[in-house]
Formats: structure tokens, C-alpha cells, sequence
């Protein structure tokens, strides 16, 4: 599932970059919709997956999410200004490159 959600934010990255009108960022949001459902059905699963006993694996559940909260907070935040400054094909070529 990781790899799907890998390649659906690549995909999409690349489909919005290339869009030639407002009708073709529906395959935007049908792929960024993709990305989202693999992400959480495997999220937590990989998480699970560490080599950890059943008593450690809520701990690192717990700080795996955790540790992505300024992530989640920060990154909208740096695109918003990412666009407002440059562009917003500025910021779907900052996520295509980060992905």
C-alpha cells in the first residue's frame, strides 16, 4: 500500500503540474484521494510492524505520530506561502521533488 500511495502523490504531483485547464485536476484529486487511503490503511501497520513486542508497539504507534504532527501542521502552512510568493506550480514541483 505504501508503494500506491507513493506512486498515486508522484502521479498526481505530475498530472497537476501539467494540467492544461481546471477539468483535468479531477485525476488530481482522484489520485491525491488514492494517496490518502493507502497512507492511513498502512500507516499504522508499519508502525505496528517494528520489531517490538506487544507492549512497546503503542509507544512507537504513539511517537510515530506524534513526530509527524509538525509536519502535517508546518507543511500546508509552507505551501500556502510557497504560493502566495511564487506560484502554485511552485509547490506541486516542491512535492513532486520531495516525494
Amino acid at each position: 500500500m505504501i508503494i500506491t500511495g507513493l506512486v498515486a502523490t508522484l502521479a498526481g504531483n505530475i498530472v497537476a503540474l501539467t494540467a492544461p485547464s481546471l477539468g483535468v485536476f479531477g485525476v488530481v484529486f482522484v489520485l491525491m484521494g488514492v494517496q490518502l487511503a493507502a497512507m492511513n490503511v498502512s500507516m499504522l501497520n508499519v508502525a505496528a510492524g517494528v520489531r517490538a513486542g506487544p507492549a512497546e508497539q503503542p509507544t512507537y504507534i504513539g511517537l510515530g505520530t506524534t513526530l509527524m504532527a509538525p509536519i502535517a501542521f508546518g507543511g500546508p502552512l509552507a505551501a500556502g506561502l510557497l504560493a502566495t510568493r511564487w506560484a502554485i506550480a511552485a509547490v506541486f514541483g516542491v512535492a513532486t521533488a520531495a516525494g
